[in-house]
């Protein structure tokens, strides 16, 4: 490249340079000085006219904006008054966008801040009215008890604020009714409906297994606690176990009467002999004889007893009356005569008689072979009589003495039969006859 080339390009780098060191406005501004005058002044002026338009167009645009701000804050105000918070509060938000005033700005973050405050607050106040309502309906009184009062005591707290609440008026009003009937019922929860379905619970369980008295008292301690005016069921229930648990009781009852040896007459328990009693009759020995047949039988009874006394005198009377000699054999077979003077286990003294006289001996009782009386009849017969106990002993010796033909003795032990069994001999003096197991009187 030749020297004169190289110079040329260095000038033209060195403009570009020295360009770049210029400000914009500046080069303009040399440029416009550079041109003609004429053309100067139509620059001017137009220049002037577009400053003056975009003058104009920025008054219009502002005036545009304030009366749209003006009109937004209209429509805000009015869904403020609407209770339509959220969408004042996006109305506001345009409308700070839109103010290009400072003051005015920060008037509008107030009143978003203010709406935000109130939309959260009744919201909230709400939202605890509408859970205790729930809890209400599902009758969890306990949880609606808890929200109807937090509810009050947000108003209580916010009420300034919640008073311009239209919407929430009438759940206000209605708060103070709300809480009491909620505790109204949460009581009645607590001390009725809950003990009632547990009982019923219980009243049902025992039902099926058959344990009627445990039934009854849960059905009655229910239906005590129930609300219903008409409940047909339950009724139906305390019913049906009430009288199943009173025929079990009774049935019960009859028994353990029963194995008390008691029976039922006229509406009372009584032993076998009361009712007898109560039904006219009277036991005279075992047997069950009316009234009339036991004044019989007892007058009879009186007779008997004294007679027999009697004949026992005359047969004692009669043993005394009777000899006192014995006949005795001994073992060589001699035979002896006398009456007994003294007796001992080894020996019998006797006093013997002959023909001319009697003589005192001594005789070893192994020597003796038979003793008995002359005459014995008797004398038997009272040891007989006086062992007998049993109706078979008296008819047993009945018939010795029969055999024996001993009257008095005959008689004596009739007698004794009839105060062991009145039934065995016929009785001319007294005729009644057996029905069943009871004697009458045939009158």
């Amino acid at each position: 490249m030749s020297a004169k080339k190289k110079k040329t390009q260095g000038i033209i780098i060195q403009k570009r340079f020295d360009k770049k060191k210029i400000p914009f406005w500046k080069r303009i501004q040399q440029k416009i000085l550079s041109l003609p005058i004429k053309m100067l002044g139509v620059a001017g002026t137009i220049i002037l006219l577009s400053i003056a338009s975009l003058y104009l167009y920025q008054v219009w645009q502002n005036k545009k904006n304030q009366d749209t701000l003006f009109q937004l804050m209209g429509e805000a105000w009015e869904l403020e008054r609407s209770n339509k918070w959220k969408e004042a509060i996006e109305i506001y938000q345009k409308c700070r966008i839109l103010s290009q005033e400072e003051e005015t700005t920060k008037r509008l973050i107030k009143f978003e801040e203010r709406l935000l405050k109130l939309e959260k607050i009744a919201k909230d106040f709400i939202n605890l009215y509408q859970k205790a309502e729930m809890s209400e309906y599902v009758q969890n009184y306990e949880d609606a008890l808890i929200h109807f009062e937090k509810a009050k005591q947000l108003y209580a707290a916010e009420e300034k604020t919640l008073r311009r609440v239209d919407s929430i008026q009438e759940m206000v009003s209605m708060l103070s009714e709300k809480i009491e009937k909620s505790r109204e019922n949460h009581e009645l929860l607590i001390n009725r409906t809950l003990p009632f379905h547990e009982l019923y619970k219980q009243a049902e369980r025992a039902f099926r297994e058959r344990k009627w008295k445990e039934a009854y008292d849960a059905y009655k301690k229910a239906y005590e606690l129930d609300m219903s005016i008409n409940n047909i069921v339950l009724e139906r229930k305390l019913k049906d176990s009430e009288e199943k648990y009173k025929t079990e009781e009774r049935q019960s009852f009859e028994d353990n009467q029963k194995s008390k040896g008691l029976v039922l007459y006229d509406g009372k328990w009584v032993t076998p002999e009361e009712k007898r009693n109560l039904e006219g009759f009277n036991k005279y020995q075992d047997k069950w004889v009316n009234l009339a047949l036991y004044k019989k039988l007892s007058f009879e009874q009186k007779y008997v007893e004294e007679r027999i006394r009697t004949l026992k005198k005359i047969l004692y009377d009669k043993k005394m009356s009777f000899s006192k000699v014995y006949l005795m054999e001994t073992e060589d077979g001699k035979n002896f005569r006398g009456e007994i003077l003294k007796e001992s286990p080894d020996y019998l003294d006797m006093k013997v008689l002959y023909q001319k006289g009697f003589v005192e001996r001594k005789f070893p009782r192994k020597t003796i072979t038979k003793l008995r009386l002359e005459n014995p009849t008797v004398e038997e017969f009272l040891k007989k009589e006086e062992k007998a106990k049993k109706l078979s002993d008296y008819v047993m010796l009945l018939q010795w003495a029969e055999e024996n033909k001993l009257e008095e003795a005959i008689e004596l032990t009739k007698h004794q039969i009839f105060l062991i069994d009145f039934t065995y001999f016929p009785h001319p003096q007294i005729r009644f006859y057996q029905r069943e197991t009871m004697w009458f009187l045939d009158e």
